[in-house]
């Protein structure tokens, strides 16, 4: 144990999402966390892009939880104010495609909780994010300019543990698609979509977007989420999905 507290690493198999190309952003509760007192201060990232996202204010940083799903542990968000940022400086977004794979399991269903999100300071215009919402403003939304697309209505709003992948195929948020376990959602628009994506980096954060904490915050456990700079072909989504399947014990379709 050194000055920053302790760091958590779990061997991972030979096989991983990290050897598909373009990956940007790689976070796995079972590698690189850094714990003080029993909270997360730094969660490392793995794809080698330096993209580690960490908390320097100890009341706002999630707990380590383990034991969680499959014996995999997790990073456990209260839904009040805890967070981590992350340098999104070179992430996709405007016209670029992307995809995101996540791990969750929320304990609140009854309000919005952002999973991630990157935008400029200041502006409602998100270069990307995803939110897992009560019905409110739809039960997934993927941010394009303001709000832009909801997905899954009904689909999302579930305690149970959830594989949730989605994807920017082309250059407008009306081409986006999403998947829980394996299975494609339907979407439909809300807000002022004007079918493009905004391009600001400067705040990244998980568990919430930046300075709309109390509006935004995430209740429940995160325990892998991955990012790349392309679209996944469905047979690389298929198998990322059935890793993670397998790795957190979540049936896929």
């Amino acid at each position: 144990m050194g000055r920053w507290g302790r760091v958590i690493n779990i061997k991972s198999p030979s096989w991983s999402p990290l050897k598909l190309s373009g990956c940007v952003l790689y976070l796995d509760s079972s590698m690189g966390v850094t714990l003080s007192s029993g909270y997360v201060s730094q969660w490392a990232d793995q794809s080698g892009n330096g993209r580690h996202a960490s908390q320097s204010t100890a009341a706002y940083r999630p707990l380590y939880v383990t034991n969680v799903l499959n014996g995999r542990p997790a990073l456990r968000f209260d839904g009040s104010d805890d967070y981590l940022t992350f340098n999104a400086s070179g992430m996709p977004s405007g016209s670029s495609p992307r995809t995101a794979i996540f791990v969750v399991k929320r304990t609140d269903t009854s309000r919005r909780g952002d999973v991630f999100s990157y935008r400029d300071t200041d502006t409602l215009y998100h270069a990307w994010g995803v939110t897992l919402d009560s019905g409110v403003l739809g039960d997934n939304d993927i941010f394009g300019n303001y709000w832009g697309v909801s997905i899954g209505q009904g689909g999302i709003a579930d305690t149970n543990p959830m594989i949730i992948s989605t994807t920017l195929p082309s250059t407008n948020v009306y081409s986006t698609r999403l998947w829980k376990n394996g299975t494609e959602l339907t979407k439909s628009y809300h807000g002022n979509v004007d079918g493009t994506a905004a391009t600001g980096t400067s705040q990244a954060s998980i568990g919430v977007t930046t300075g709309l904490i109390s509006d935004t915050a995430f209740k429940g456990d995160i325990l892998f989420f991955a990012i790349y700079n392309r679209a996944l072909s469905d047979a690389e989504r298929q198998k990322v999905e059935r890793w993670l399947g397998a790795r957190y014990g979540i049936t896929v379709a």
